[in-house]
C-alpha cells in the first residue's frame, strides 16, 4: 500500500461487504443517513474510516491500528400491535455484521501483504429512521496494518 492506505482499505472492505452480503448496495450519505433515498426491501451499506494511531512494530515499518465502521440498513414493516419484524431485522443485521467481520478477519481485508490483523468488533445498538421505516446497525473494528518507512 502506498499513500492511499485508507482509500485502499475502505475500497477493499466495501468489496468484501458486497461479496459477503449479496443484494446490498452502497449508501449515498454515510454521516447523515436521513439524506438517503430508501425504497421498500432496500438493503444498503457504508464503510467509514475512524480514528487511527501508531502502535509498536518492527524496524523500517510503522504499524497503525485504525478503526473502521460498517453501517448496514434495511427496511422494516411497521405494525401497531407488535415490533416483531423490526426485532427480526435487527437480529439479521447484527448477524450480517458478524459475517462481514469474519470475512474481513479471514481475508485480512483482501490486503494480505499489508494488513496484519482485524480485531475488536463492537456492534452498536440499532438506529431507527422511523419516517423511512429503516433500521441501521453499525459495527466498528480495528485493522492493524503496516507501512514501510523511507529508510
Amino acid at each position: 500500500m502506498a499513500s492511499s492506505d485508507v482509500l485502499d482499505l475502505v475500497s477493499n472492505i466495501s468489496t468484501r461487504v458486497e461479496a459477503t452480503l449479496s443484494g446490498f448496495s452502497q449508501l449515498s450519505h454515510l454521516y447523515d443517513l436521513t439524506k438517503n433515498k430508501f425504497k421498500k426491501a432496500d438493503n444498503k451499506y457504508g464503510v467509514l474510516p475512524l480514528d487511527a494511531q501508531e502502535v509498536s512494530g518492527v524496524t523500517k515499518y510503522y504499524t497503525v491500528d485504525q478503526r473502521f465502521q460498517i453501517i448496514l440498513t434495511t427496511s422494516y414493516e411497521s405494525d401497531q400491535k407488535t415490533d416483531a419484524d423490526l426485532r427480526g431485522k435487527v437480529k439479521t443485521l447484527q448477524d450480517y455484521c458478524h459475517d462481514v467481520y469474519k470475512d474481513l478477519y479471514d481475508t485480512r481485508c483482501g490486503l494480505n501483504s499489508v494488513v496484519l490483523n482485524v480485531k475488536d468488533i463492537a456492534i452498536d445498538e440499532p438506529d431507527l429512521l422511523e419516517s423511512d421505516k429503516v433500521v441501521a446497525v453499525s459495527a466498528s473494528f480495528t485493522v492493524t496494518y503496516r507501512r514501510q518507512l523511507g529508510i
